[in-house]
């Protein structure tokens, strides 16, 4: 069966503690596990597959497409669950993390954003940047096959829309950062919702209402401006709604983000009038003029890096 990886054996993998906080609504678990041939810590989720016929099979096929992309979380190993025995399909993915003090971790970028909305400062405008371009380039790939800014689109490529893309949803990992970065690797996880465009026409033809909200690329874009103006505006109720946005007052940080900020908008809204080429060439200009724009106001000293959680 297409996206099935060859299961593992069991004591592969070490229990090590159930997160209680995690998972969606279709997970029945989300546990740490020990992976005892690397040592390594690892995810495990379990999904009951009696709850949505193929959920975990769509899940798994497009995590496999996207395999290696250090913006997309990986998947290790792949266990369906027995036909028939009440068992639970079970995918074993990358641990993302990013240590704290006294042994505590951070795991996402909303528990990142609620640490500094605590302590009621901004995150450093060179990790807006930072979190800008990895959002972007896990949408260049996901929707185009294309791997990084100077790479071309892979052929043959079938385009996966991620269409659950919030805060909880996109990780932190210390681990696999390049050497010219000092920020955590963003990482986009959790592929539960996603749908190839072969599959939004097909419920686009059935339901044709629901052509705004799933049409081609624009979900994702969509959540993109989100998370990204989730840490760029002030609110003085500690919640950033969207009535707000927009408000030059209330702008935490420089022009030049404000106006890639605006060219991303600009990008969403105009997403579902152009052809996949013209979709494609306008991801990959604004993430081009972000990486630039970023790495110039670095060398210039515009931009200041600022360790994260201090």
């Amino acid at each position: 069966m297409p996206g099935i990886l060859p299961p593992s054996s069991p004591k592969r993998f070490i229990h090590v503690r159930d997160l209680t906080e995690a998972g969606g609504g279709m997970n029945k678990g989300i546990s740490v596990m020990l992976e005892s041939t690397t040592g390594h810590p690892v995810i495990r989720k379990r999904v009951d597959p009696r709850l949505r016929k193929n959920y975990t099979t769509q899940e798994v096929a497009s995590m496999r497409q996207l395999a290696g992309h250090p913006n997309i979380v990986q998947l290790i190993s792949y266990i369906p669950a027995n036909p028939g025995s009440g068992s639970m399909d079970e995918l074993y993915l990358e641990h993302c993390a990013v240590p704290l003090a006294h042994g505590t971790q951070l795991h996402t970028l909303h528990e990142l954003r609620r640490f500094y909305a605590t302590r009621n400062v901004v995150v450093p405008e060179a990790f807006v940047w930072h979190l800008l371009e990895g959002l972007l380039s896990a949408v260049a790939f996901m929707h185009f096959g294309v791997r990084g800014r100077d790479s071309q689109p892979r052929e043959n490529w079938h385009a996966i829309f991620h269409q659950d893309l919030h805060s909880a949803n996109v990780f932190l990992s210390a681990r696999g950062i390049e050497e010219s970065c000092q920020y955590p690797r963003i990482v986009v996880g959790d592929f539960g919702c996603s749908k190839t465009k072969a599959q939004i026409h097909e419920v686009l033809l059935a339901q044709p209402k629901r052509a705004r909200i799933l049409n081609d690329g624009v979900n994702d874009l969509s959540n993109v401006v989100n998370l990204v103006h989730e840490f760029c505006y002030r609110s003085t109720t500690g919640t950033r709604t969207l009535a707000k946005l927009g408000c030059p007052e209330m702008w935490e940080y420089g022009e030049e983000l404000r106006g890639v900020t605006v060219m991303l908008r600009l990008l969403k809204d105009e997403c579902c009038l152009k052809d996949d080429d013209s979709r494609m060439r306008g991801v990959l200009t604004l993430l081009d003029a972000v990486a630039k724009m970023k790495e110039e106001m670095l060398v210039s000293g515009q931009l200041r890096f600022r360790p994260l959680l201090e």
